[in-house]
């Protein structure tokens, strides 16, 4: 643990909030076996948990995706950036969560984080985490609000269809070329 710790902040010590931003919006490409996929089906099952590789569309970086539902309906969409034996969280919606920001905040804290110093995300406060550095990873969040996501909220009504709605908002936000094919449960 406290090896994988060092790894992150010497491999990505250098890595500004610009970078992060940018490294989130690259345009990516869904990996199976070493080889792009033009097209990724998912079946949504109850929970859902998916774990899937991607790169960029330059081969530069990789990542994971991940896309995890609690028995109680918490939802997850990350997004990490794979370095050999080390992941840096990028990015990470919570839908159904709680989640308090740090108390105090440095100088290089991004104006947009600002007016979340000390916030308490209640569980029905959608928000998304990113990366800032300086900080542990994912300390820091803002409303779902403030965020280029389209799907702002997950209901218990329509649910199987807000999870795809929320996973296809997530692929646009980080920049999915994969066509993506969400199957509904099917009970």
């Amino acid at each position: 643990m406290k090896l994988t710790l060092y790894l992150e902040k010497v491999l990505f010590v250098m890595i500004d909030f610009e970078r992060v931003q940018e490294m989130i919006g690259c345009g990516k490409v869904v990996l199976v076996d070493g080889e792009t996929k033009e097209e990724l089906v998912l079946d949504q099952n109850f929970p859902m948990h998916c774990r899937i590789e991607l790169s960029s569309e330059d081969g530069e970086y990789t990542f994971v995706w991940s896309i995890k539902q609690s028995d109680k309906n918490t939802i997850r969409l990350s997004l990490h950036c794979m370095d050999e034996d080390s992941k840096l969280g990028l990015i990470r919606v919570d839908y159904n969560a709680g989640h308090v920001n740090p108390e105090t905040a440095d100088d290089n804290l991004p104006e947009c984080f600002r007016p979340y110093i000390a916030k308490h995300f209640k569980d029905n406060e959608h928000h998304v985490h990113m990366y800032v550095p300086g900080y542990r990873q994912m300390a820091w969040a803002l409303p779902i609000a403030d965020t280029k996501l389209k799907q702002q909220e997950i209901n218990i009504e329509s649910i199987d269809f807000d999870i795809i709605a929320a996973i296809n908002s997530f692929a646009d936000v980080i920049n999915l070329k994969t066509k993506l094919l969400v199957n509904p449960i099917l009970l």
